[in-house]
């Protein structure tokens, strides 16, 4: 199963619609959204045809929660903001928290810049910005692809040959 996220929209809902462009071109069959953004994102997945879990951020005052763990394909997937962790200096909270629910797999936002790395035996995903990326990163998504118990993802900046 592949699956689309992004993070830090900050309520632009161009750069929201150009997300979905990629999700829906690249195959994605599940959207994850990590947070910061999410009031415009609530009945998105209506207009794409594309099923929508997203998770608050430290900018919204909406109905998701702050956190959430799902399994897809036997891969357990812990989904935070990450400002309550302190993903802004390091990944030991995050890793810790994944670990205690469980998850193989730690997505987050917050920090605006993307990462993608293994630590401490979990898979760290971070999209990056969708509209306003810091340290140099371009805007982007990313995609986590699951399938019996593994998964792998990949950073996806919307500058890549043949992204609008």
């Amino acid at each position: 199963m592949k699956i689309g996220i992004f993070s830090d929209s900050h309520f632009d809902e161009a750069a929201v619609d150009r997300a979905f462009e990629v999700f829906l071109r690249e195959g994605a069959q599940k959207v994850l959204f990590l947070g910061d953004g999410a009031r415009p994102l609530l009945h998105r997945d209506l207009l794409h045809d594309l099923p929508l879990i997203g998770i608050s951020g430290n900018m919204d005052y909406g109905p998701w929660p702050s956190e959430r763990v799902i399994e897809l394909e036997g891969v357990r997937i812990y989904m935070t903001h990450g400002h309550a962790l302190g993903v802004r200096e390091g990944h030991r909270g995050l890793i810790r928290r994944a670990k205690e629910e469980g998850c193989q797999v730690a997505l987050y936002g917050h920090t605006h810049r993307p990462f993608l790395g293994q630590e401490g035996g979990v898979l760290l995903l971070n999209p990056g910005s969708c509209t306003e990326p810091r340290g140099g990163s371009a805007p982007g998504v990313a995609f986590l692809t699951v399938n019996a118990g593994q998964a792998k993802g990949v950073l996806w900046p919307f500058q890549k040959p043949g992204v609008v």
